[in-house]
């Protein structure tokens, strides 16, 4: 897990990095990103993605994945220009119980 903090210690956001080992090559992904609201808009999801990226490649993983929410837009800006593209769109259901 990486930390984007503050000069005062304050933790600006995490990236959190996971690798899936399959037979045929192992993929990494973004499991989760998040910035704190105050911060968004300034650099710091990017700066993580970005070092969550090269944790992957340091351990010689070729490809990446991640799942993002279609309304969080900024967030597909961000993943767009980090060279990902949408592959796949699942549906996901609620209810109460």
């Amino acid at each position: 897990m990486l930390l984007h903090v503050d000069d005062c210690g304050t933790m600006l956001g995490f990236c959190w990095t996971k690798v899936h080992r399959s037979p045929s090559s192992p993929i990494g992904e973004i499991y989760v990103l998040a910035v704190r609201p105050t911060h968004h808009g300034r650099g710091v999801g990017r700066s993580l993605a970005e070092a969550g990226l090269r944790s992957l490649r340091d351990r010689w993983i070729e490809r990446a994945m991640l799942f993002v929410d279609a309304a969080n837009t900024s967030a597909l800006g961000l993943y767009e220009r980090l060279g990902f593209t949408i592959t796949c769109t699942a549906t996901a259901f609620s209810a109460s119980v």
